[in-house]
């Protein structure tokens, strides 16, 4: 079984890991290779500073089919709210000849469990630009009848490149605390509960940060971090073979461009807990500048 992960940076780089640990410590789906594709163009220019959805659209086109046909997988997971919420008017979509998994159903079907149990609650949604522009996850809410005004969503520039960098946290923390306060300031009234929505894959490496901060303006938040639901959702639809004696594993990471010092060690230090094996092909990560 081949599995091919890929987001619009490092941030997929978690639900690789988890999937990682998961076939490990199951010893299932027999030989198994999972492959992480960085769908970043350049270190300094991703999918939120493109001039056009035409250029997102078309430079994850070229992501899409170029890497199905280098790896040639057996499924595709989109590690990445960014890229999940413009996939369907991609011409891979259209055209799609291997499955395709992504994080945004994965997002809302554990947010609609917990709604189903509170459908009052607020849900404060952060995420990239794109994501909040395209409003995707609002519409597949609004479509299982949350209103509207339940969700509040709020945009977070820069937030993702910080996190990647910023081992110690301090810069992150500013920001989260920027963003945390706009979004509640957008409420008629402060609540005393609601869900935080983390739609965007880096921010799951700093869950315990948005709770935090919630907690100094007095809001008790519960994530929702799609992260750490994507390895069951996967399973659920791929239903790799159960424990086998022939169980081999190979990770790959690829990248145009070199991860940096500070991005690895982050990373590093994320990752390494969960599944070192996600930390030595992120060190020996592969170059394919030509990829896409």
């Amino acid at each position: 079984m081949h599995i091919l992960v890929t987001d619009s940076g490092v941030g997929g780089l978690s639900v690789f890991a988890q999937l990682e640990q998961h076939f490990r410590k199951n010893r299932c789906g027999g030989k198994t290779k999972l492959t992480f594709v960085n769908a970043c163009p350049e270190d300094d220019y991703g999918y939120n500073a493109m001039s056009s959805r035409r250029e997102k659209l078309d430079t994850f086109d070229r992501v899409l089919f170029n890497a199905s046909r280098a790896y040639q997988p057996d499924c595709i997971y989109i590690a990445c709210n960014t890229l999940s919420v413009i996939y369907q008017d991609t011409d891979f979509f259209k055209n799609e000849q291997v499955p395709v998994f992504n994080i945004v159903d994965t997002g809302v079907r554990q947010l609609m469990r917990k709604l189903k149990k509170q459908p009052h609650k607020r849900t404060m949604l952060f995420a990239t630009v794109t994501t909040i522009r395209e409003a995707v996850i609002l519409k597949k809410l609004m479509a299982q009848g949350v209103p509207s005004e339940n969700v509040i969503r709020q945009a977070c520039p820069r937030l993702a490149d910080v996190i990647s960098t910023d081992l110690e946290g301090a810069r992150t923390r500013k920001i989260v605390q920027s963003y945390v306060s706009e979004a509640l300031a957008r409420v008629p009234q402060k609540p005393e509960s609601a869900y935080a929505y983390l739609g965007c894959t880096h921010y799951g490496y700093r869950k315990a940060l948005f709770v935090d901060v919630f907690k100094e303006q007095g809001v008790h938040v519960e994530t929702v971090n799609p992260n750490e639901g994507a390895v069951e959702d996967l399973l659920k639809n791929i239903h790799p073979p159960q424990e086998d004696k022939a169980f081999e594993m190979e990770c790959e990471v690829v990248s145009r461009y070199p991860l940096s010092k500070s991005t690895q060690a982050t990373l590093t230090h994320y990752l390494y807990p969960v599944s070192p094996a996600t930390v030595e092909a992120i060190k020996s990560v592969t170059l394919s500048p030509h990829l896409f």
